[in-house]
């Protein structure tokens, strides 16, 4: 992987950690299930519009068409997102990288 992509993949893994701290100071102190976990914290995420937050499309190089006012990464190589839409959706690539982060790893692709 070039240097760049660790670099952006060392911003993305530090922007979701700092939403991870948020959540759990912010949200239930009840302990719950793996899976409530998620689910809340991607429900907060999408309370926030966090998807659509200026910081999140510039980790992940998202421009927005003229045409269209769709978004659309520049990042060219399909390893860079988890998810298979994430190239065209900043919403499922979100979703994918905090469910990534928080359930145990099928792979440390969203650790690294």
């Amino acid at each position: 992987m070039s240097a760049f992509y660790q670099l952006i993949s060392a911003m993305r893994r530090s922007f979701l950690l700092f939403l991870v701290l948020f959540f759990s100071v912010t949200g239930s102190h009840a302990v719950a299930a793996d899976e409530d976990i998620v689910r809340s914290t991607v429900s907060q995420a999408e309370e926030l519009q966090l998807a659509q937050h200026e910081i999140w499309l510039a980790l992940l190089h998202y421009k927005q068409e003229t045409v269209l006012r769709r978004f659309i990464s520049q990042a060219d190589d399909e390893r860079f997102f988890l998810d298979e839409q994430g190239k065209f959706d900043p919403h499922a690539e979100l979703v994918a990288s905090i469910e990534a982060f928080l359930r145990e790893p099928e792979s440390s692709h969203a650790r690294r």
